[in-house]
């Protein structure tokens, strides 16, 4: 099963509020409708498919939905790999 990681930085450390509209969107914007899984938050985490593996689609399409906040200083999105293990190869 493939996923891939994410690490954020924001240019100002991002409000409750912003957090909130952050995962919001994240969630009804990309999650839900790519049936997606989600393991992390405003910073860091795993992005991993429901069933079966994530696609160099789906991870295009999260990289760029994040690009769209102007909030972020720093967007990286790792390569796909393994998302049973913790370590990336």
């Amino acid at each position: 099963m493939l996923g891939f990681d994410y690490e954020l930085t924001w240019r100002v450390a991002p409000s409750i509020d912003v957090q909130d509209r952050f995962i919001d969107q994240l969630l009804e914007d990309l999650v839900a409708p790519r049936a997606l899984s989600l393991g992390g938050g405003v910073n860091c985490g795993l992005v991993a498919a429901r069933h079966g593996s994530v696609t160099d689609a789906d991870r295009a399409a999260f990289e760029s939905w994040l690009e769209r906040w102007p909030d972020l200083a720093e967007i990286k999105v790792g390569p796909l790999r393994d998302a049973w293990y913790d370590e990336a190869p």
